[in-house]
């Protein structure tokens, strides 16, 4: 009679088995994810942009609901067009490519006409890796790219994402998430914080969503919000495939190392 041995080559092939099954379930919600934002963006109608209807977000054409969800405005065009930028809001997205190149997300927020605060990606600019030295200062003590008011006043077109496609975080230090106005990803509650400080006598009121600026600002910045096709979506079913083979794989291992260890009876 075999008896099955569990040992440390049998454990780390079933941990890596769990690990397997974790990251098919991730790629795998996020092929849905970006199915409901593909047929999002081919059903939904456009508010605030139209042939017939130039109205501003967060004034008469579409305010502040306390209710609307991201949902409602994923995918969605809107016109941004009054209210003032909160300049020392600014934040960079570090080690974001463009066509091969390094460089940041320029986020900055805007107070609507109706005192709601949306942030709004003003486009990408150039930055060479990495957070530290004389080329990141810039970006961490936020004195590149300001906002240009007038840009604001004569009016933004932008598109509704849910998503500002999140880097992976090697660490969970907020220092080194966050240096400065230099951060590894955008994080809600972080921003917040911040307008909490800029804006200490308002009741913030913040759209749920990331507007990214499809209008060209003169700014030196380069535009170009996320466009999903279907190959965007099966690349993430064939990862999650991928997944699944390996967390089988990795228990045929786990199963056979098993019985090689084991003694057998006399």
């Amino acid at each position: 009679m075999t008896h099955y041995r569990l040992n440390p080559a049998v454990l780390f092939c079933l941990g890596l088995a769990i690990l397997g099954l974790v990251l098919a379930q991730w790629q795998w919600s996020r092929a849905q994810f970006k199915e409901q934002q593909i047929e999002r963006a081919t059903t939904n109608t456009s508010l605030g942009v139209g042939p017939g209807s130039r109205s501003a977000l967060g004034g008469a054409g579409l305010g502040w609901l306390q209710d609307r969800s991201a949902d409602s405005l994923d995918q969605k065009t809107f016109l941004l067009k009054g209210g003032q930028w909160v300049a020392a809001s600014q934040i960079f997205l570090d080690n974001r490519a463009l066509n091969g190149r390094a460089g940041v997300h320029v986020l900055t927020a805007v107070r609507f006409e109706d005192g709601s605060i949306g942030w709004v990606n003003r486009g990408w600019a150039p930055k060479l890796p990495g957070s530290q030295g004389p080329v990141a200062l810039p970006f961490i003590q936020a004195a590149v790219h300001p906002p240009n008011q007038a840009t604001l006043d004569e009016g933004i077109e932008v598109v509704a994402h849910q998503s500002l496609m999140r880097r992976v975080e090697l660490s969970e230090n907020d220092a080194v998430l966050r240096q400065g106005a230099l951060w590894q990803n955008f994080d809600a509650k972080a921003a917040e914080d911040l307008l909490a400080k800029l804006l200490p006598k308002e009741t913030l009121r913040i759209w749920p969503v990331i507007f990214w600026s499809t209008s060209a600002s003169g700014e030196g910045l380069v535009q170009q919000p996320p466009r999903l096709a279907q190959d965007d979506v099966a690349k993430h079913y064939g990862y999650a495939f991928q997944w699944v083979l390996l967390t089988l794989v990795a228990l045929f291992f786990a199963w056979k190392l098993g019985r090689r260890a084991s003694t057998p009876e006399a």
